[in-house]
C-alpha cells in the first residue's frame, strides 16, 4: 500500500508519532547489529560468531542453545542461514520458508524464544525487508491499540506489517526501512511501558 494507496494502517498523527520514535532510537545502539549485518550481506550466510554477536546485541542468554550451537560445525549454521537468506521474494509465504530454514540451525528450534533470534538474523541480513521481533515493538502494535494490529500476530505476518508501514512512511520519508519501523515501534512500546 502506501504511495497514495488506500487502506492505510496509519493516520497522519500515528505516522508522525512513529517517525518521531524512529528518530528517537539511540544512534550508537546498533553498531554490533550493523557490523554483523554487513558480514551477512557480504557472505550470504551466518556463522556461529555472527549468531553469538547478535545474541549479545539482543541481550539474550540461552545457555542450552549456546551449548548445542557450539557443539556443531559452523558449516551447518552456514548451510541453514544461506538457504534462509537466498529465499525470494519477500512475502509471507517465503518468510515462512526462511524461518523453516533458520530452524535447522543447531539448537535453534529447541530454544523458547527462537523467533526473536531468527528475526534478528533476518533483520541484520536484510534491514530493508525485515525487523527484529521484540516485546516492545509488539506492544506498540497490539497492547496499546495505537495501531490496532492483531494481538496474536505471527512472525511472517509481523514482517508483512513492517513492510506495509515502511511503504506508508516512504510517502513522507523515502528510504525508510522495515528495520527503521521496528526501531520506532521499539521506542514507542518502551515509552508506553514506562
Amino acid at each position: 500500500m502506501g504511495a497514495g494507496g488506500g487502506n492505510m494502517l496509519l493516520d497522519a498523527a500515528q505516522r508522525d508519532e512513529l517517525l518521531r520514535h524512529i528518530d528517537a532510537y539511540p544512534a550508537d545502539y546498533d553498531e554490533v547489529f550493523d557490523q554483523v549485518g554487513d558480514r551477512l550481506s557480504q557472505n550470504g550466510y551466518a556463522t556461529k560468531c555472527d549468531i553469538g554477536a547478535l545474541v549479545l546485541w539482543k541481550a539474550m542468554s540461552p545457555i542450552s542453545f549456546a551449548k548445542e550451537l557450539n557443539g556443531k560445525p559452523d558449516r551447518e549454521v552456514q548451510k541453514a542461514s544461506r538457504e534462509a537468506f537466498a529465499q525470494r521474494p519477500f512475502d509471507i509465504e517465503h518468510d515462512s520458508e526462511r524461518l523453516d530454514a533458520l530452524a535447522l540451525i543447531p539448537g535453534m528450534k529447541h530454544w523458547r524464544n527462537w523467533g526473536a533470534l531468527a528475526s534478528t538474523l533476518l533483520a541484520a541480513f536484510g534491514p530493508v525487508e525485515f525487523g527484529v521481533f521484540d516485546t516492545n515493538a509488539h506492544s506498540a502494535l497490539t497492547h496499546t491499540r495505537k495501531l490496532g494490529i492483531c494481538k496474536d500476530i505471527r512472525l511472517p505476518e509481523y514482517f508483512g506489517v513492517l513492510r506495509e508501514l515502511r511503504d506508508e512512511l516512504r510517502d513522507v520519508r523515502p528510504g525508510v526501512t522495515a528495520r527503521d519501523v521496528d526501531k520506532g515501534l521499539f521506542q514507542w512500546g518502551r515509552q508506553e511501558a514506562t
